[in-house]
């Protein structure tokens, strides 16, 4: 037990000429020292044995030294991949290594954390759980579960497990910090923890720390996103240094934008996910099938497939819930998205709309939201679906800034007339109510429903005028009835909206808030994080939710449920 010289020799198992254990059968390199090590006194008393990645990560880590003295180098990793694939097996075998062969010869300290108290135990029983298989391991250590702490019985070395919602205490000095779903670290608390264990490490030589992750939420988790960034680089050879190693198994997030059908495949399934039984892994393609099955049959359930499973990560704050294959609009014989400029005269002329029964919806923003409004059209004559005729609006001094944070064509809407630049640095909301006024004298518009949130003195000037203005609160009594028609709407291809593609992005990022009673309303994203928007989703839903109300006829139930 304890630390073992390291000499300059060519290791007797992978022939690799560098810095070697000696050991009774011959040199070994740090590589084979480590894979050993694992599968001979960790893994073999259960039955279990390395696979392929698994090996691949602990070689990356544990097997560049440095020339001079064979030091390690790798000082920071980082793996991630889909869930279920076994990492916390592979992650939990590292205190032990740590402790039985510490690196100084000193007292080693190891610290297992993560964002919640439950989540950092799984590590810690896993190796407890390897030791308490092991006479041999037992020889050396102590298992405290009651303080979820492995000790040293020489007393030089500790495995201690910590979490942000416990007391973050200054002073911890890891020589081994273990960070476990790093994508989940996105409190204040945890950003602490995460500043305080990096910062001990700095007083002790040769430290190393090893995150592990299923991808996260680009503006919710800003601390894993930064690392997957980096692993990103070193993966695809940008950027390699030394005291870094990273792997990441995932679906190739290009083909997943590109090919519709791609997600489906199970090229995309092996891809992400390391112990799939066709790289020799436990897991079984069928169960992967199953998931793929309920995401196919609810596309509110294809983002967390594709998140969980393919680990292509979200660019959003929630789950995006609209499906944009069965989003698109390819049956009104209309597809804005390939036309020059937004025509809306020739639009009216090629849908009937002219004099036909609306409702409008208004979504009303300052500076750095969408404004949107949405006229609803229900069925006529003999147009069975609901017609949605949107327009948006954003201050024309802060489109470039808006443009770089959400990274859409704004300007390019801008000259083509899908998205209205008003003067200034926050949307003159006059541009909306001349809007309407223009959609009363063109169609037979009902109602305006607003949310009372920076349209209200609008509203009642519109009412002084002769608008019917109904407010719609934000809330689920108000929102929910409409939301999940929207839902189900779109789906069985009763909404026509000719693919705006300011519609169809704010589509793209909807994601949904839910209650204990089963109650939905569109989730707004934080607009001074987020690259999403939804404002004309938002304005649909409130117009909605006051034709539904009017039109309240058994087809339009009938819809509602199918």
């Amino acid at each position: 037990m304890g630390n073992q010289r390291k000499v300059l020799d060519e290791c007797a198992w992978c022939h690799t000429p560098t810095w070697c254990f000696p050991m009774s059968k011959g040199p070994m390199c740090g590589s084979c020292h480590v894979q050993r090590f694992f599968e001979r006194v960790l893994y073999a008393p259960s039955g279990w044995h390395l696979y392929d990645w698994q090996k691949q990560v602990l070689r990356g880590i544990y097997g560049p030294v440095s020339p001079k003295d064979g030091r390690r180098l790798v000082e920071q990793a980082y793996a991630s991949m889909a869930k279920k694939q076994g990492k916390t097996f592979l992650v939990a075998g590292c205190p032990i290594y740590h402790l039985r062969f510490p690196d100084e010869d000193r007292t080693v300290k190891v610290f297992g954390a993560a964002a919640a108290k439950d989540q950092a135990a799984l590590i810690f029983d896993t190796a407890a759980m390897m030791i308490n298989q092991s006479s041999d391991l037992r020889h050396d250590f102590r298992v405290l579960d009651g303080t979820k702490r492995i000790l040293r019985r020489d007393g030089r070395g500790l495995y201690r497990v910590i979490s942000a919602e416990g007391d973050v205490q200054d002073g911890i000095e890891p020589d081994l910090a273990i960070k476990d779903e790093y994508h989940r670290w996105k409190t204040a608390s945890a950003k602490t923890l995460d500043q305080v264990m990096t910062k001990g490490m700095l007083s002790r030589p040769n430290a190393l720390e090893i995150i592990v992750s299923t991808v996260g939420v680009e503006h919710e988790s800003p601390m894993w996103y930064a690392m997957h960034e980096k692993a990103k680089r070193y993966v695809n050879g940008t950027a390699r240094p030394e005291n870094f190693y990273a792997a990441i198994w995932a679906a190739d997030e290009k083909r997943y934008r590109e090919d519709p059908e791609y997600w489906k495949s199970r090229e995309a399934r092996v891809a992400a996910n390391p112990s799939h039984e066709d790289r020799g892994g436990f897991m079984l393609d069928s169960k992967l099938v199953t998931e793929l099955e309920k995401a196919i049959e609810n596309p509110a359930d294809k983002l967390e497939y594709v998140r969980y499973c393919l680990n292509i990560g979200l660019a959003t704050g929630g789950v995006p819930v609209i499906d944009m294959d069965d989003w698109q609009d390819d049956q009104s014989g209309v597809d804005l998205r390939t036309w020059p400029t937004y025509d809306v005269e020739l639009l009216i002329s090629k849908w009937g709309l002219a004099e036909q029964t609306c409702y409008a919806g208004v979504d009303a923003s300052w500076t750095s939201d969408l404004t949107a409004l949405q006229l609803i059209f229900p069925p006529f004559s003999r147009v069975e679906a609901w017609t949605f005729l949107g327009f948006a609006w954003l201050p024309k001094e802060r489109i470039p800034e808006i443009e770089r944070r959400v990274r859409e064509p704004l300007t390019s809407w801008v000259s083509r007339g899908f998205l209205g630049a008003t003067e200034g640095d926050a949307v003159d909301l006059e541009a909306v109510m001349q809007k309407l006024r223009w959609a009363r004298e063109m169609f037979d518009l009902q109602e305006v429903g607003y949310d009372r949130c920076n349209f209200r003195h609008q509203a009642i000037n519109l009412e002084a005028e002769g608008f019917k203005c109904p407010e719609v609160r934000q809330g689920y009594m108000s929102l929910n009835e409409a939301t999940k028609w929207l839902m189900g709407a779109y789906t069985a291809r009763q909404i026509r909206h000719g693919n705006h593609p300011v519609t169809n992005w704010c589509a793209s990022c909807l994601s949904l808030m839910q209650d204990n009673k089963d109650l939905v309303q569109p989730r707004k994203p934080q607009r001074l994080k987020s690259t999403h928007r939804i404002d004309m989703i938002s304005a649909a839903v409130t117009g909605l939710s006051r034709a539904l109300l009017a039109e309240g006829t058994s087809e339009v139930r009938v819809r509602m449920v199918g």
